[in-house]
């Protein structure tokens, strides 16, 4: 048998009842998948969005984002995406690329951005294939070379 929780306090504990009775979410909802697709499918595709953040407490009325990661997983779980500010500075100084082709073959790209958050500074593309013994790098390590 297994259990399905949600961590809502994010600190390691299942402390309240909507932790694991999720109709607690959507009350009208009739059974609990139907709740969280409720509660958390917000454009009605079955995708999901994921977002962390940590904050540094400065004061008891204070506190600063120290960094924010943003993952969103396609219905299908063949595409996701990871947009990360490592910084705090309020913009996704990382954004990392899973895809799997209908192939099955993989492609993964990480690029790194300057702090106005468009200008690539480093892009990394690795695609490999279905039976994965091939593998190809491509690297822009100055974000000046266009990867084609």
């Amino acid at each position: 048998m297994a259990y399905q929780f949600f961590d809502v306090g994010n600190d390691g504990l299942i402390s309240e009842k909507r932790e694991y009775v999720f109709t607690a979410w959507d009350p009208p909802a009739t059974s609990d998948l139907k709740a969280l697709r409720a509660a958390f499918d917000t454009n009605g595709d079955y995708g999901r969005t994921e977002t962390r953040v940590n904050k540094l407490v400065t004061s008891a009325a204070m506190a600063v984002l120290a960094n924010r990661t943003v993952t969103t997983t396609a219905v299908d779980g063949k595409s996701v995406t990871i947009q990360r500010d490592t910084t705090g500075g309020g913009w996704f100084d990382q954004v990392e690329t899973r895809v799997q082709a209908a192939d099955n073959s993989r492609t993964h790209t990480t690029t790194t951005y300057a702090r106005d958050g468009v200008t690539i500074i480093a892009r990394t593309t690795e695609t490999i294939s279905t039976d994965g013994l091939t593998r190809s790098e491509l690297t822009d390590a100055d974000g000046i070379t266009e990867l084609r």
